[in-house]
């Protein structure tokens, strides 16, 4: 019973450790946020069209953008413009 006793006495004696993060939970939460339209299917100028030309177009030129005459097909023509879309998608 006396090594029982002085066992337990040992387990209370050490502090409490904190349990280590799980590496697929620090790598989901770490994860990019797919766009609505890359996790549906649907094609980007749909999206487009539908959530942005309205304002952004070649007549509002909100924020002097104008999506409506953007080819979204060839990203890389305008990177930095599409990086400032894609900001904003993933920020709603």
């Amino acid at each position: 019973m006396a090594v029982g006793a002085s066992y337990l006495q040992g387990q209370a004696a050490r502090p409490a450790q904190a349990p280590a993060t799980p590496p697929l939970a620090t790598a989901v939460s770490q994860a990019p946020v797919p766009s609505p339209a890359a996790s549906s299917g649907v094609p980007v100028q749909v999206v487009l069209n539908k959530y942005c030309v309205t304002c952004h177009n070649g007549r509002l030129k909100t924020a002097g953008l104008m999506l409506d005459t953007m080819d979204a097909s060839h990203v890389g023509n305008a990177a930095d413009v599409w990086e400032k879309v894609a900001r904003k998608f993933r920020t709603h």
